[in-house]
């Protein structure tokens, strides 16, 4: 498909510039440098043939992985549903209704730049800085509705353009195709893809906690849907609990753990749990739809 289609191309390009750099770096060395040279380059290359794309769409050690906004915005706009891409979003998909948003608290690569956004915002909060600006959380799902439809009108997986982790993935390859070759293109890139993830940062820190994640990220709104009816879930012992209100305080993503009101949004990190002083929150093993 599509999706597998650019992961393989952009894998090659940068396996033939690694190829290329290692040529560079050795060249005018000795015999036995040339050929310790090529060991070590087909080496490298046969360990990179094993890990390859990003979390929008990788192959690992065999097994195929895509992400499943990725593979509902290569169907919505091919109109195509084909074997490899069911089976790149099995795992995904199985291990989402196992465990909820998990993609989001502990896989996402934008997640880091999210995570010193939020440090950055306690900081300032330190000194009555900043806003705490809400919006409505049904964002999420009108963005992801949207942009489907329009991937299916035009034809060309839209999303995929906004969603801050594939634009980490996307900038990540460059960075390193710009470090390797110096091609001025890759720079720029870079830089006009960072000032958008820095605005959607700088808006976290002085607007409003953590907007993206809880009230527009379509794959957010995708994996809250597809893990409503988790397994492995979170729930406050109200026996124990002493009504604190830290966990509440401590969520990112706005719930209410000391009132049990998870819904389809808690993407199990610990944050709650660790600001827990009488060890109220638990993971348990529960059926049925969590938003109940």
């Amino acid at each position: 498909n599509r999706i597998e289609s650019v992961r393989m191309q952009e894998d090659k390009t940068l396996a033939d510039q690694i190829v290329i750099f290692l040529d560079n770096r050795f060249r005018g060395s000795s015999v036995k440098d040339l050929e310790d040279s090529t060991m070590n380059r087909e080496a490298a290359l046969a360990a990179l043939g094993k890990v390859q794309g990003n979390h929008w769409s990788a192959r690992l050690f065999g097994v195929s992985l895509t992400d499943p906004l990725a593979a509902a915005e290569s169907f919505y706009a091919t109109g195509t549903f084909t074997v490899t891409l069911l089976m790149g979003m099995l795992i995904p998909v199985l291990a989402t209704m196992l465990l909820g948003r998990v993609f989001c608290s502990w896989i996402c690569p934008a997640g880091l730049l999210f995570e010193v956004g939020d440090q950055l915002r306690r900081l300032l909060h330190r000194f009555h800085a900043g806003h705490s600006l809400t919006f409505w959380r049904g964002n999420k799902h009108v963005l992801l509705l949207v942009g489907l439809a329009m991937s299916a009108v035009i034809g060309l997986p839209l999303l995929g353009y906004l969603y801050p982790p594939a634009i980490v993935g996307r900038e990540s390859h460059r960075l390193v195709d710009f470090l390797m070759t110096g091609a001025t293109v890759g720079g720029v890139a870079l830089t006009a893809a960072s000032v958008l993830l820095l605005g959607v940062v700088l808006f976290e820190v002085f607007v409003s906690r953590r907007a993206w994640c809880r009230y527009f990220c379509p794959g957010g709104a995708l994996y809250s849907v597809l893990g409503v009816r988790r397994v492995v879930r979170l729930r406050n012992d109200t026996d124990v609990c002493t009504q604190c209100s830290d966990c509440v305080s401590a969520c990112p993503m706005g719930l209410n753990p000391m009132k049990n009101k998870f819904g389809g949004e808690c993407d199990l990190c610990p944050e709650c749990r660790s600001a827990c002083g009488s060890r109220s929150l638990k993971l348990t093993l529960a059926f049925g739809d969590a938003r109940n």
